[in-house]
């Protein structure tokens, strides 16, 4: 401790106020919602990808083996598989930003309880909540929607 104060290190966060701490954990706190985000549709983009691929796969096999018909798509209980793979790493997703979102608002009511300065409190919605289900969400539900309205048929 006597190393720190003789820096000055200590001194410098013994400077600062409450507000200016949680503002700066809020900001941290956003910060990594942000790049849950990011990390949660980059994840669920390569899982499509990933998928996608291993669907064609299938069908490949199954038609060299004569137990599907060719030109004929995936059959459904298989196809949706593949979907519920994506709408568990959407739902792990969920969970992770709604966590991240629980902390970021925790620090916005002790940024209220001790706003010293004036400076207005970023307001929190429950627009945001919804947004992201929409985002993660949207990946299991184009899968079935293409699936529905576009049949992707393997010819190998």
């Amino acid at each position: 401790m006597a190393q720190l104060f003789s820096l000055g290190i200590y001194s410098h966060i013994m400077a600062k106020s409450k507000e200016e701490i949680i503002r700066e954990e809020m900001r941290a706190a956003s910060d990594m919602m942000l790049k849950l985000c990011q990390w949660a549709v980059t994840t669920l983009i390569g899982l499509q990808t990933a998928i996608f691929f291993l669907r064609s796969s299938v069908v490949e096999r199954m038609m060299v083996n004569g137990e599907l018909p060719k030109g004929e798509p995936l059959p459904w209980n298989m196809y949706l598989m593949g979907t519920f793979i994506l709408a568990v790493v959407a739902g792990i997703f969920s969970a992770m930003t709604l966590l991240a979102g629980k902390q970021y608002r925790h620090y916005h009511f002790l940024l209220i309880a001790n706003n010293q300065s004036g400076l207005p409190v970023p307001p929190t919605t429950n627009l945001g909540r919804i947004l992201i289900f929409a985002l993660y969400f949207t990946f299991p539900l184009l899968d079935i929607l293409l699936r529905t309205f576009i049949e992707i048929k393997f010819t190998r």
